[in-house]
């Protein structure tokens, strides 16, 4: 509820930066702290394993922050962040799924089930279009951000059926194309810092825009990249973290550079 307030009151007067943040951030420690939802082991990730009770807080607040403000990014193309959204809960739900994990396999697909319906709205409305708006992208941001911890932290036993190695890159990837636009543009302000004021076009999605493609070619150009990644990351999930790391960033900046 907090969330869709937040996202609710930025839609109708538009909240300065800080205080959006300072919203996601007592969100985040509603989940770690109510939910009881947070990383306490990065399973080999910056060569950490288990980690103590500030830094799984830091660490966690971080994701979700990090997580909530690259699918908002995502909103300025029919379907994008919709997409995005529904290709992750499917990805993770299947998991869940097969995994036993019948509660967060439900919040999975019953997310799938949700946007389906504003997807074609979405996408191919014309006299019935529907947005997202900051209440929905936001809110998307902080349900997936949570299904991708709980992913992390159900495959820790690596002993168990199903089990997932080097989770955190399959994590990266499952949700990459997000991740990945969002701190490469963080890059090109802070290498340029001029493109921080007024909107800024240099999200991949609006360098195809200029290139031509319609909203929709746009929106399946980037679900099929995402997708690649995702199916790539799990074919070669047994590398391990450090040689798994380098493949998606890779293929990422090879989009990157084609689309300059």
């Amino acid at each position: 509820m907090v969330i869709f307030f937040i996202g609710l009151k930025d839609d109708l007067l538009t909240l300065p930066p800080h205080m959006k943040i300072n919203g996601q951030i007592i969100v985040s420690v509603i989940i770690i702290f109510f939910a009881k939802i947070r990383f306490t082991n990065l399973q080999g990730l910056f060569g950490l394993g288990e980690i103590g009770m500030i830094s799984s807080v830091l660490i966690t607040i971080f994701t979700i922050i990090v997580i909530i403000n690259a699918f908002n990014l995502m909103d300025g193309i029919d379907g994008l962040a919709a997409g995005l959204t529904m290709m992750a809960a499917l990805i993770f739900g299947g998991w869940f799924l097969i995994s036993n994990h019948i509660d967060y396999a439900i919040i999975s697909f019953s997310l799938v089930g949700t946007l389906a319906g504003f997807f074609f709205y979405n996408v191919y409305g014309k006299r019935n279009k529907i947005l997202l708006g900051e209440t929905g992208t936001q809110l998307l941001g902080t349900i997936i951000a949570i299904l991708l911890i709980k992913f992390n932290e159900c495959n820790i036993d690596q002993t168990q059926p199903y089990a997932v190695p080097s989770v955190p890159i399959i994590s990266f990837g499952i949700i990459f194309y997000p991740l990945f636009d969002t701190f490469r543009v963080l890059l090109l302000r802070i290498a340029n810092p001029r493109t921080s004021s007024g909107t800024n076009k240099n999200h991949l999605h609006h360098r195809l825009h200029t290139a031509g493609f319609s909203h929709q070619k746009i929106t399946y150009t980037i679900l099929g990249f995402n997708l690649m990644i995702a199916v790539f990351i799990f074919l070669i999930q047994r590398l391990g973290i450090l040689r798994l790391t380098p493949h998606p960033t890779a293929l990422g900046a090879a989009f990157s550079w084609f689309l300059h």
